[in-house]
């Protein structure tokens, strides 16, 4: 959608001169105008406004999903919490009236900084009637932060303005300006995009060939309900062709599946920064109670129930590397997990339900309680993970060494299952075993990459192609390497 819109010079601007910046005469500039276009927001939210009296600003924080709070009591709070560049955020402003203050429409504007330059400003106006609450979204002045303006050098300054200009009774001048000069410097770190290979798993376990939902509407579904929990730029999701299985979860259940679908990986033309996901409908087979299964960390390959987006959630989660977190009955919890109970710790605002949730009134996704969402515990890990993902991408692509996949069962019998080539060794425990025959005899030993799933149903070992597996059919680990 195309617009015209009009914007003064910005040193004509109510507020910048307490920046720094050298007023002069408004020069009107008009433009064409995108939607999304940062410029369009200026033109729109830069409007000359006088700063709000008797009223304070109190506190501001930011969510991308756990709380970042950035100033509270005029003070400026660094708690750590990793921003991620490139990534949608919901600022909060909370304000304080004093004893001289009269009901009315505020404006509350933030002014977006890239170094010094102002990239953006987005701003709200409503009625102000009191203080804000913490645990009530609804109670404070709430500002939609794009994406597109929170970079490496991303700043900000909060505005506090009389919407209808000057006001006509008498008032204090608050603290309508944060920070009072120059503007308030968010570190922010680069994460990338998170990629999903959907892999309709067509079912023929029970001779129905059923398949799951992977309709448009149900992927953007799903991509919508990922970005609101992990720290990714976007997320993208790629479905590809059936994949049909005679298999199912009949014989050998959810773990013999996910062997399937993670010897197929290659073969389902994944890239090396894409995590798998095999969709199926089981109709009548039982499930046993599970609904999805993943290997913890190393093998980006998980499978899942069609529909269930919470399962997806939290089984490509074990894929980052994540345990459990603690509560109703989730097995081998992660033992740095803050929280004993598996509650967040800490508010969290929800973008895809629009929910703000208080500290104890939800759920880490790794925990087995409900309703969940991301924790800053889990939110940390995460950005350190996709991190990771996308900066190593060039050195993925390297296929330099060849890797054989053994599937393990809890007995320690083993099945050959797919090949894969890694320009370094593939994460997961460095182990060294002995490859032995039906009947226990030695074949030889090696040196290999153990990675387990999340249920501890069963284990995977690659060893390098250059070992002999022929015969082989029982799997003994003998020692773990540092």
């Amino acid at each position: 959608m195309h617009s015209t819109r009009s914007l003064l010079a910005l040193g004509s601007l109510v507020g910048l001169a307490s920046l720094g910046l050298t007023a002069c005469a408004p020069t009107p500039v008009t433009f064409e105008c995108l939607d999304d276009d940062p410029l369009c927001s200026l033109a729109e939210n830069l409007e000359t406004l006088p700063p709000a009296v008797s009223v304070d600003i109190q506190a501001i924080a930011l969510y991308q999903t756990a709380e970042k709070v950035l100033m509270e009591d005029g003070e400026a709070v660094d708690d750590g919490l990793s921003v991620a560049e490139g990534r949608d955020a919901l600022l909060r402003v909370f304000l304080s009236p004093a004893d001289t203050y009269e009901e009315r429409d505020l404006a509350v504007r933030a002014l977006i900084y890239q170094g010094e330059d102002l990239v953006d400003a987005v701003m709200v106006k409503e009625a102000f009637l009191g203080g804000g609450d913490w645990d009530d979204l609804g109670s404070t002045f709430n500002l939609e932060i794009p994406g597109r303006s929170i970079g490496s050098d991303f700043g900000l300054v909060v505005e506090v303005l009389e919407s209808q200009g000057e006001v006509s009774f008498p008032g204090i001048q608050g603290l309508n300006t944060w920070p009072e000069e120059g503007w308030a410097a968010v570190e922010t770190t680069r994460t990338g995009p998170l990629r999903i290979l959907m892999v309709p798993i067509q079912y023929d376990a029970d001779g129905s060939g059923r398949l799951p939902n992977t309709s448009d509407e149900e992927m953007d579904r799903f991509a919508a309900d990922f970005y609101a929990h992990y720290p990714a730029t976007e997320v993208e999701i790629e479905v590809t062709e059936p994949y049909s299985t005679a298999n199912g979860i009949r014989n050998g259940g959810f773990s013999g599946l996910l062997n399937e679908v993670t010897a197929q990986r290659d073969a389902l033309g994944a890239d090396p920064d894409q995590y798998v996901y095999g969709i199926f409908d089981p109709g009548s087979d039982p499930t046993g109670g599970t609904a999805g299964l993943c290997w913890v960390g190393g093998v980006m390959v998980c499978i899942g129930l069609t529909g269930q987006t919470g399962t997806a959630i939290h089984e490509v989660g074990h894929a980052h590397g994540r345990l459990h977190s603690p509560g109703c009955g989730a097995g081998d919890p992660d033992p740095a997990y803050p929280e004993s109970d598996g509650t967040l710790g800490t508010r969290a605002y929800n973008s895809y339900l629009g929910t703000l949730y208080g500290s104890t009134e939800a759920y880490d996704f790794m925990s087995y309680c409900g309703p969940t969402f991301t924790s800053a515990h889990t939110w940390e890990s995460l950005v350190t993970r996709v991190k990771g993902i996308n900066d190593t991408l060039a050195s993925y692509g390297q296929e330099s060494i060849e890797w054989q996949m053994l599937f393990v069962d809890a007995a320690g019998n083993s099945e050959l299952g797919g090949r894969s080539w890694y320009a370094q060794a593939p994460a997961g425990q460095a182990v060294h075993v002995l490859l032995l025959d039906a009947d226990g005899v030695v074949l030889s030993r090696a040196d290999a990459v153990l990675n387990e799933q999340d249920h501890a149903l069963g284990s995977m070992l690659r060893v390098p192609a250059w070992v002999d597996l022929d015969g082989v059919e029982r799997v003994q680990v003998v020692s773990l390497q540092q």
